[in-house]
């Protein structure tokens, strides 16, 4: 958090909604590409920052590591 907002971030384990303390650190008009699903089943998304809020775009199925919980 001390060197956002970022432009860009992206995530190589998968969650199961957009961590807000990760959105937080991106910068309007920013870009993030995070798995987002269970287990099983992911999506990984792109994920823009407009107007404070999360667009997302779904790209292809994928499958990644759970993102452990902790300080982003």
């Amino acid at each position: 958090p001390a060197e956002s907002p970022y432009d860009a971030i992206v995530a190589a384990a998968a969650t199961s909604e957009i961590p807000p303390a990760l959105f937080e650190q991106l910068r309007e008009g920013g870009r993030m590409v995070l798995p987002i699903g269970g287990a099983t089943e992911q999506v990984l998304f792109l994920i823009r920052k407009y107007d404070g809020k999360a667009q997302q775009v779904p790209l292809f199925a994928c499958r990644f590591v759970p993102l452990v919980s902790g300080e982003l």
